[in-house]
């Protein structure tokens, strides 16, 4: 594969990825940053207790965390709906 018209990944595309990797960053940390905010004060849940499943969710990898999540969605709309009659 030896096309001239594909240029090299060069300096300008390393910084391009910098500035959308730290958007994404900072995304993730407003998103955090309200979830904490409005579970501590709506909610009522101790800081201390977020910050652990903030801290346990941290060291899970992404696949882990969409198949716990998938799985309890699931278990929730199951006994949700559920009823004598299936």
């Amino acid at each position: 594969m030896n096309d001239k018209s594909l240029r090299p990944f060069g300096v300008k595309d390393q910084i391009g990825y910098v500035f959308g990797d730290m958007a994404g960053s900072f995304v993730n940390l407003f998103v955090d940053a309200y979830f904490l905010t409005f579970c501590t004060y709506v909610l009522g849940i101790s800081p201390g207790w977020m910050a652990g499943l903030f801290l346990a969710d941290s060291g899970t990898p992404s696949t882990t965390r969409s198949w716990v999540l998938s799985q309890t969605a699931g278990d929730l709309a199951k006994a949700a709906t559920s009823s004598n009659h299936g």
